[in-house]
């Protein structure tokens, strides 16, 4: 019974020794969320001036994407097209829920377009965005005009500042334009021209060109978003989804593509996946010292059969506490690196 006290001593000394704690640190959140994180597709494919292409957009058929409605063409690898139909729209940027298109047959900026130029107006997978903000010209009628838009910034074909256009009309307005309308409507006001700016929420300047919202017809999502996904509806693109990552998740949603990554700050930068936990020095004694705990609990148990000693059943109690606190540790370590497989 004395060789058990001494035991018992003994682990005590090294317990308190050893920093009890859980081996995975639990992972920070993000200082703000970046879910409009754009990622390279699979293929890491770019073209010209655009360094990489995200997902579900595609150069090479091979790469993973949700449909061929994505597929872009590269001229002269230089100038990135996006095919709709029989028009060609080329690319000038994209984001996380669309992208920013010219119009088709231009080979340099136009101050204004004719109302006929831009044909198209919504499919399955695109439709023209709310984000847009109409500059148009020569309109007989002004009562489509509105105030609120006179204050955004929409350079001129050269970049600089050229003013607000005579007349211009948010299409987050709803008034008279509506989802799914083309551009061929302001001629009922007697306008003869326009122009596009891309305004993304919360900005307050333009990017010239057309903004094209992207999505999924929502029968065909099933399977297509990974995990840590929440499916959100598109505004612009009737029936049409997305995926997009749960809070404290990074990526593209997809699961034919990055898919959504851990995201958390660690050390003041952020990191993903694994790189949000970290393994302590003290887990590999932990489960030394739990599996000798258990071996001296059933020691200590048999002797107390035999020897109803006060000191054994304490000995015995305060060694099932303290199995119980590194079980928690070996099983927290066990679970992270399951989930990690």
């Amino acid at each position: 019974m004395l060789t058990l006290l001494f035991a018992f001593l003994f682990l005590l000394r090294l317990l308190n020794q050893l920093p009890i704690s859980h081996s995975l640190t639990e992972p920070q959140q993000p200082q703000q969320q970046l879910q409009s994180l754009l990622l390279p597709n699979q293929c890491n494919e770019k073209c010209g001036s655009i360094d990489h292409i995200p997902f579900p957009f595609h150069l090479n058929t091979s790469c993973g994407s949700v449909s061929n409605a994505f597929h872009l063409s590269c001229h002269n690898f230089t100038t990135l097209f996006l095919n709709i139909g029989s028009e060609s729209y080329r690319v000038l940027e994209f984001f996380s829920d669309g992208v920013l298109v010219d119009f088709p047959g231009l080979s340099s900026c136009r101050q204004y377009n004719d109302l006929h130029s831009f044909s198209f107006a919504k499919n399955d997978y695109f439709g023209v965005s709310v984000e847009n903000v109409i500059g148009l010209y020569d309109c007989e009628d002004s009562s489509l005009c509105k105030a609120e838009c006179e204050t955004i910034d929409l350079p001129g074909c050269d970049g600089s500042d050229s003013g607000s256009p005579a007349c211009c009309y948010p299409l987050s307005d709803h008034s008279i334009w509506h989802v799914g309308d083309g551009f061929s409507g302001f001629s009922k006001f007697g306008c003869r021209g326009f122009s596009s700016w891309a305004v993304i929420r919360g900005t307050n300047s333009g990017k010239r060109g057309v903004k094209l919202e992207w999505a999924i017809p929502r029968n065909s999502s099933r399977g297509a978003c990974a995990s840590n996904t929440d499916i959100v509806n598109a505004t612009a693109v009737e029936a049409g989804v997305r995926c997009l990552c749960e809070d404290g998740f990074v990526g593209d949603g997809y699961a034919n593509g990055v898919g959504c990554l851990k995201s958390c700050i660690k050390d003041g930068r952020e990191v993903y996946a694994s790189d949000c936990y970290t393994k302590r020095r003290g887990e590999r004694k932990a489960i030394i010292v739990a599996e000798l705990a258990v071996i001296m609990q059933r020691l200590c148990r048999v002797g107390c059969d035999y020897a109803e000693l006060r000191l054994c059943r304490v000995g015995s109690n305060a060694l099932q506490f303290l199995v119980g606190k590194l079980s928690k540790v070996v099983t927290a370590g066990a679970s992270w690196q399951s989930s990690q497989q």
